[in-house]
């Protein structure tokens, strides 16, 4: 099921407003050309996946009236920088074939000294730490602390017999 949300089109007064920012801060973006617009006879509106994209860039916490009702936000966190060869393809596929069960949100972070601020406005549904040993300020304990709830975090290890395909659909299926 592809992403849609509750609104599909927003006024740029009714995305401001859920974006938690004044109108002048909004069409500041818009002049940036940090969001695009669709300009439909004398109106000018946002898509709200488009709203939701910059949100996530910058770190904005997502208004739940944005997702729909059953949209899982997932954030993978990269432990190290160098990825193995071929690794972006095939999260690329996996991520795509999941998309016809389910409806989803993502981001991708490399850890470092913003990684909690992070975690704290995505506010995902499930955590993927990718790769490498975590961190003393990155464990379960530290995520549930920051979020002030549990939420599922899985760990993969390239040296691991295991399929990253096979180990990421069976953990996202496990959250639906």
């Amino acid at each position: 099921m592809p992403y849609h949300s509750t609104w599909e089109y927003l006024t740029i007064k009714k995305a401001a407003l859920v974006s938690c920012v004044s109108e002048q801060r909004f069409k500041r973006w818009i002049d940036k050309g940090l969001i695009p617009v669709i300009t439909k006879e004398e109106d000018t509106f946002v898509r709200s996946r488009d709203l939701v994209q910059h949100l996530i860039q910058y770190n904005i916490p997502i208004p739940d009236g944005l997702l729909q009702g059953n949209a899982k936000k997932i954030l993978f966190i990269f432990l190290q920088r160098i990825m193995p060869e071929g690794f972006s393809a095939e999260i690329i596929q996996v991520l795509y074939k999941l998309r016809s069960k389910t409806s989803f949100i993502l981001d991708f972070i490399e850890e470092d000294s913003c990684t909690s601020l992070k975690i704290m406005t995505f506010n995902p549904d499930i955590i993927f730490l990718l790769f490498g040993q975590c961190n003393e300020c990155l464990t379960k304990s530290s995520i549930k602390a920051t979020l002030m709830k549990d939420v599922p975090v899985y760990s993969f290890h390239g040296d691991r017999n295991i399929d990253f395909t096979t180990f990421i659909s069976n953990c996202v299926q496990r959250q639906i």
